[in-house]
């Protein structure tokens, strides 16, 4: 065996060098093996990694399911099932009402005031109630509203009924 610090040859069991007295250092070549030694095992390092991938494919999923449920929900909520452009049924005008996703309605009648036309509301769902509410001045109306499939009938007055059909 040689010094790896001055390179004088020595005994193979030598702990030191006996020229310079620096401690020896054993180099074994890359597929040397000890005698008698028990070979490395990953199985511990390979658990852990199993578990941690495991985990991680545990939380994608569960993030998958929950936005899934989120959109699912949304989309059958009232709100979400509201969405979209509805025209009037049964008189041939071309008078719709809009809403959004953001809470909004855009109405080209008078069916929510009956002086204003043209205008946008903020609008909620309460129950069985739809609530419109005017941005200039906070006004709410309450109308009662039933959905059925592509129809929509409002009755925002006790004597009257509007109908709309899905246009989208």
């Amino acid at each position: 065996m040689y010094c790896t610090k001055c390179g004088a040859q020595n005994p193979d069991h030598a702990n030191f060098c006996q020229k310079c007295g620096s401690r020896m250092e054993r180099i074994l070549p890359p597929h040397y093996e000890v005698p008698g030694a028990r070979p490395a095992s990953s199985a511990p390092f390979q658990k852990r990694r199993d578990s941690a991938e495991k985990w991680m494919i545990t939380f994608i999923a569960s993030v998958i399911v929950f936005v899934v449920i989120v959109i699912i929900g949304n989309y059958f909520s009232a709100e979400g099932r509201l969405v979209g452009r509805w025209e009037i049924v049964g008189d041939g005008s071309p008078e719709y009402m809009e809403f959004f996703r953001n809470g909004t309605v855009v109405t080209t009648e008078s069916v929510i005031w009956q002086e204003e036309e043209n205008d946008q509301y903020d609008y909620r769902v309460e129950g069985d109630y739809l609530i419109f509410r005017d941005d200039w001045d906070g006004e709410e109306t309450r109308a009662f509203y039933r959905l059925d499939g592509d129809y929509l009938e409002l009755y925002p007055y006790d004597d009257e009924t509007v109908s709309y059909r899905r246009m989208d």
